[in-house]
């Protein structure tokens, strides 16, 4: 009796960890903010921290595609090797055939990569690469300012987030949503008037313990913005925990994810969060 029980066990774990490692599940956030009237009902898919883990590529192609996004936002490291691109560059160009795409980078583009040629090659599938740089949206004649944070490991002379936030609000006073990897930076986003933040680099905290969240860094650095939806002065951050495990750890408790915004103005509950 103890061996079956050690053995259900055994299989039990399996599963779980083929589960959190080799599959794709799609979440809907009902997210409430600022947004004009005329983006209610909008779908933002979000794919965040793929490092590219092909294994993935269809299953998530499958997800995003039942999910029927209005459009695409990719929130950095979606690759990490040189040797990823091609199966990498087949996936944006069915993304971008599925809805509108926008791209920021991540740390690892960075860290890993030769950025400025990476760059090139995701513009030439048809997504949309922003660099510290923002590009208007427009719905049922109400208009937001899409803006990309390029990630602090870039050029150490970019401009910094604080700073493209009063360059942007300079110009409009649109409702801004924000692409940008680490929502460390969400706070000074916040401030800077961003509306709605979308960002991943956590990972979920890799292995989730129940009633506690994220168990490994950078998703414990601060102990917050681990994964989900987080509001600070009327604004309001989705994080994603991402596609991949980080460092060599594997996802546990951490099915790799295709976040799906729903956008909704205050006034559809009833108020300011």
């Amino acid at each position: 009796m103890r061996l079956v029980r050690f053995l259900l066990l055994v299989a039990l774990l399996v599963f779980r960890f083929w589960l959190d490692n080799c599959t794709v599940r799609t979440k809907e956030y009902d997210v409430f903010c600022g947004i004009p009237p005329g983006f209610e009902g909008v779908r933002i898919a979000q794919i965040s921290d793929l490092h590219g883990n092909e294994r993935l590529y269809g299953p998530l192609l499958r997800h995003t595609r039942s999910a029927r996004p209005d459009l695409i936002v990719l929130t950095g490291d979606i690759t990490d090797a040189p040797e990823q691109w091609p199966e990498l560059e087949k996936l944006l160009r069915s993304l971008t055939e599925i809805a509108p795409c926008y791209y920021v980078s991540g740390n690892h583009e960075w860290a890993d990569l030769e950025p400025e040629p990476l760059f090139r090659r995701i513009a030439e599938t048809g997504v949309r690469v922003l660099r510290n740089e923002w590009v208007f949206l427009e719905r049922s004649g109400d208009l937001v300012a899409l803006v990309g944070f390029e990630d602090p490991n870039g050029y150490a002379d970019m401009i910094k987030a604080q700073e493209l936030c009063r360059l942007v609000r300079s110009h409009t006073d649109d409702f801004i949503i924000a692409l940008c990897h680490r929502p460390q930076l969400f706070p000074e986003l916040a401030e800077g008037g961003c509306g709605l933040v979308f960002s991943g680099h956590n990972h979920g905290g890799v292995i989730r313990i129940p009633f506690y969240g994220g168990l490994i860094p950078p998703a414990r650095e601060r102990g917050e913005y681990d994964a989900g939806l987080f509001h600070r002065d009327g604004s309001v951050l989705l994080v994603s925990p991402g596609l991949a495990g980080t460092n060599g750890v594997p996802r546990f408790l951490n099915r790799p994810q295709l976040c799906l915004a729903v956008l909704h103005p205050w006034q559809a509950e009833g108020g300011e969060a």
